[in-house]
């Protein structure tokens, strides 16, 4: 009997300690001298992000994985794209990009391909 609490208080003990190792500690973020009073500390984008614009459009006439496709590799083609996501179920098309790149661009490139974007 002794034997089974020991061994019950061993698991007890294991899932304890597991369930403690899980957590995840924030680290503290420690204002430097250089930084001022009105200096945020979090949340800064580097310059190289700010000029970034993410843009959804429906797409009409994408019917498969093949049409995904297409449409992906036109747009990612685009010089200032990012990233782009293409659904052909919710006939969306999203595009993370330079803000200098026109949207009309987008548009008329997937266009170029047979589809009609709204």
């Amino acid at each position: 009997m002794k034997k089974i609490l020991v061994l019950l208080l061993v698991v007890a003990i294991g899932f304890a300690l597991t369930a403690c190792a899980d957590e995840v500690v924030a680290p503290t973020v420690q204002p430097t001298e250089e930084q001022t009073a009105g200096e945020q500390t979090t949340d800064q984008q580097p310059e190289s992000q700010q000029n970034i614009t993410t843009t959804e459009l429906t797409v009409w006439g994408m019917t498969c994985n093949r049409c995904v496709n297409d449409v992906k590799r036109v747009v990612s083609a685009l010089e200032g794209v990012i990233d782009v996501s293409v659904n052909f179920r919710d006939e969306t098309v999203t595009v993370e990009h330079d803000s200098e790149l026109d949207i009309d661009t987008i548009k008329s490139t997937i266009e170029a391909e047979g589809y009609n974007v709204a």
